[in-house]
């Protein structure tokens, strides 16, 4: 399409370039030069926020776009870092999603696990966070310390004809991932 544009601008383009495998090429350059300048912002930025946002497409396919928010001289600037399907719409492969994602834009594991403290440290100063941080955590000691409250949980699962989904621990190494699975073994178990 761009070298029909410039051919009507009187440029020759050779008929070498015009072909999809061309294009793929000239796009994996494009890409990895968005992807430099884009690293580079953020390596020089003081204030960064990630956004994600679902979407389903024609094909009924559930994928997470994620979005880099930087302040650069007093300007604040929203870049698209990409797109990634996920099999099944539920936060486990929700955060996996954004994390492979934000790994592929900060390519090395420091700047992600920056990425993932500067998100520990936000919800921290939110009060309805921080008490929905307690709720999880408590849940998981209550039913990790005492198997009988283990095993009471497992019977109410039974009864209602649900998988068991024991309350997970919030803390730990990917505490993204640690959140999301703790929130959501919440959110599906909460009947029982």
């Amino acid at each position: 399409m761009m070298c029909k544009v410039d051919e009507q601008k009187g440029l020759v383009i050779e008929k070498t370039y015009q072909n999809k495998k061309q294009a793929r090429v000239f796009m994996h350059y494009i890409t990895e030069v968005s992807r430099r300048q884009l690293k580079d912002k953020i390596d020089h930025s003081k204030y960064l926020a990630i956004m994600s946002d679902g979407s389903t497409d024609s094909a009924v396919l559930e994928e997470e776009l994620l979005y880099t928010r930087v302040r650069q001289a007093g300007k604040v600037q929203v870049h698209f870092d990409g797109i990634q399907a996920v099999e099944k719409p539920n936060a486990e492969n929700i955060t996996a999603a954004i994390i492979k994602m934000k790994r592929e834009v900060c390519e090395d594991e420091e700047r992600a696990h920056r990425l993932e403290l500067t998100f520990k440290d936000a919800v921290k100063s939110c009060p309805q966070c921080t008490k929905l941080d307690d709720l999880l955590s408590s849940l998981y000691v209550f039913y990790h310390k005492s198997k009988l409250n283990r095993a009471n949980l497992k019977n109410s699962f039974k009864v209602l004809g649900m998988k068991p989904l024991i309350p997970t621990r919030v803390e730990g190494t990917r505490c993204l991932a640690h959140l999301f699975r703790a929130l959501d073994h919440f959110l599906r178990g909460y009947k029982a």
